[in-house]
């Protein structure tokens, strides 16, 4: 499936997708070096690209699944 990345997603869309609270995305931005870092839109508005979310959310699939069989292989 292909996202247009003119898709912008807020921080409250975001803190829905992940079922958490806004201030935890901003937290995320801080603190996971690889959360995507959100585009200015404006002076005061500051969006994330839902390509770039997709990617991420896989990434982190792939180190869960990683993790998961190194404990099974432990």
């Amino acid at each position: 499936m292909q996202y247009s990345e003119d898709l912008f997603l807020s921080d409250a869309q975001i803190a829905e997708r992940y079922n958490i609270n806004r201030v935890t995305v901003w937290r995320w931005l801080q603190s996971k070096p690889r959360f995507p870092k959100p585009v200015a839109l404006s002076e005061r508005v500051r969006r994330w690209r839902l390509s770039e979310i997709i990617k991420w959310e896989a990434t982190c699939s792939k180190v869960t699944a990683q993790r998961e069989s190194n404990d099974v292989l432990s």
